[in-house]
């Protein structure tokens, strides 16, 4: 048994809205139909293209061929047709809900097979849906197949009749157009969604998006020496050349960020430290999140994210970043350890060595 297109015959006509929730699901819309899979299982294909390449009302017997030359192993859906009336079919377990007296709900578990209903009298307005989920109002898929997570399909009479051809050719494939109706922001964020970045978003607002600010030098307060060198506004003495210091506010000097620290790991590996950082396996997302650099570190018991460096001032400050293994800082001059914490930043002096998982680094200046 094939589908077969019913003679032309006059519908009422209708303005169809569309509106989806972003899912992992799929729907599928045609003129005058709508399909919606929860979810993907066998048959999922031949069911997709029952509906798509069927003529335009006979949408419901296709998919009925399509079921049983399966074997009924086809994944959930419901069914929305357009026509003489409105129909919907339930199969499995999924539930159609209706602002419609004669069917609120229609659910296809409890059958063996289908479920239909037609609502009759050719109702004025309409609200059909499957969805649990927060739907993108803006939405108004027209035609096409893309990932959802449920639907709202809002039908309104124009007071009109018009003639449906059900002959009339259709794509041998699946649609893959998917119209949104202007001016609306890009809606659901499901990074599966297709074909939703679309030529009537790519409008050059992002090219009159102003830049990122630069931002300004950061700067400390220096004792310098009459040689230059820079030194932290609490010594009294040249760290480098032992040249007496003067010990009030006028003898501090602006200047920009003291000089670079330097990270020497236990393989040997040098690493010149300038900024923030973020240590680990792989560390892209929290340096993101954290304005840091990134700095891949591979060895047994180091986390994604394990440790984050910062430059405060004159201070190099050290962090856990909650990792599974721990991390130890060992300060210079036989200082006790500290076990390191989320959330509790440490500083960072010259000779202090930091243990993490089964690596680990020291400081020099």
């Amino acid at each position: 048994m094939s589908a077969t297109a019913p003679s032309p015959y006059e519908v009422p006509a209708y303005h169809l809205v569309l509106q989806i929730a972003s899912g992992s699901g799929i729907i599928s819309r045609k003129p005058q139909a709508v399909l919606y899979l929860p979810r993907k299982t066998e048959g999922t294909e031949k069911l997709l293209t029952a509906f798509v390449t069927a003529p335009d009302g006979a949408e419901l017997e296709a998919i009925a061929d399509a079921i049983v030359e399966n074997d009924f192993a086809v994944p959930p859906f419901a069914c929305v047709q357009i026509g003489r009336d409105i129909t919907l079919r339930a199969f499995g377990d999924v539930e159609i809900r209706t602002d419609q007296r004669s069917v609120l709900s229609l659910r296809g578990d409890h059958s063996s097979t289908w479920v239909d209903h037609r609502i009759h009298g050719r109702p004025d307005a309409a609200e059909i849906g499957v969805t649990d989920r927060e739907l993108d109002e803006v939405t108004d898929l027209v035609l096409g197949t893309v990932h959802a997570g449920g639907f709202n399909l809002l039908v309104t009479s124009t007071g009109s009749q018009v003639a449906l051809d059900a002959s009339a050719s259709v794509p041998a494939s699946p649609i893959e157009r998917v119209d949104l109706r202007p001016p609306a922001p890009p809606c659901p964020t499901d990074p599966a969604f297709l074909k939703y970045v679309l030529e009537a978003f790519e409008t050059d607002e992002a090219l009159r998006r102003e830049p990122d600010p630069v931002p300004e030098p950061l700067t400390v307060d220096a004792r310098v020496c009459s040689a230059g060198h820079l030194n932290e506004p609490s010594r009294t003495t040249c760290a480098l050349c032992d040249e007496d210091l003067d010990g009030t506010r006028r003898g501090l000097t602006p200047v920009g960020r003291p000089g670079k620290r330097m990270l020497v790991f236990d393989d040997g590996e040098r690493l010149e430290l300038d900024g923030d950082l973020v240590i680990g396996r792989n560390p892209d997302r929290i340096a993101a999140s954290a304005n840091a650099t990134p700095y891949v570190v591979n060895g047994d018991r180091v986390s994604r994210a394990h440790l984050i460096l910062r430059v405060r001032g004159w201070n190099l400050l050290v962090e856990d970043c909650g990792s599974r293994n721990g991390s130890v800082l060992v300060p210079s001059e036989g200082r006790p350890p500290i076990a390191l914490t989320a959330g509790s930043p440490v500083a960072l002096e010259s000779g202090a060595s930091v243990y993490f998982g089964a690596k680990s680094f020291t400081v020099e200046r």
